[in-house]
């Protein structure tokens, strides 16, 4: 989004990605042959997916991310962003049944992984849209250690259950626990 022009930016990214899928399906030579070009074609995907969130438009956003889904299986992170998109709409059921397949996709990963803080996030954020806030700080409290997207989520919930010392409490600690990290 470095133009002015939305719809203009929007344009030259929907160019790109197809530029970068018919290399990858062409499986075009050079430096990381069609694997390159589809590394570079899911960046691109998801910089439209996060084009489409930033002006609300939920519906174009949540078709690209259904398409990686579809075509590059059921990645943590990915399921999880479908969920957030999901809950963005107000479909909770829905967000609820993704991030069931956010949790059986983190199964198979080493404690600690990167997977399982999004299971934690992923359930606070459904006690958040349950307006279950003491949930939701619990969930969010036990997503990982140093968890800078957890600990704002924990510090919303704080504030949403109208406990500010709590939620500042809670931003101090992540800011002098993870300094570089927020």
């Amino acid at each position: 989004h470095h133009l002015d022009n939305d719809g203009e930016s929007a344009a030259r990214l929907y160019a790109l990605l197809d530029d970068c899928r018919r290399r990858a399906d062409a499986g075009q030579a050079g430096p990381g042959g069609a694997a390159a070009w589809a590394r570079r074609h899911d960046a691109t995907l998801h910089a439209l997916a996060r084009h489409h969130l930033r002006r609300k438009e939920y519906v174009a956003a949540l078709q690209l991310l259904n398409w990686a889904r579809k075509h590059r299986g059921p990645a943590p992170g990915l399921l999880a962003a479908v969920g957030y998109v999901l809950l963005q709409m107000g479909d909770v059921r829905h967000a609820e049944a993704v991030f069931r397949e956010v949790e059986a996709a983190a199964a198979g990963r080493p404690p600690g992984a990167p997977a399982h803080a999004l299971c934690g996030r992923s359930r606070g954020l459904l006690k958040f849209a349950a307006l279950d806030f003491d949930g939701a700080i619990a969930e969010c409290a036990q997503a990982a250690p140093g968890d800078g997207t957890a600990s704002n989520n924990r510090t919303l919930a704080h504030l949403y259950a109208c406990d500010l010392a709590g939620g500042v409490g809670t931003l101090e600690a992540a800011l002098q626990g993870q300094p570089r990290e927020h």
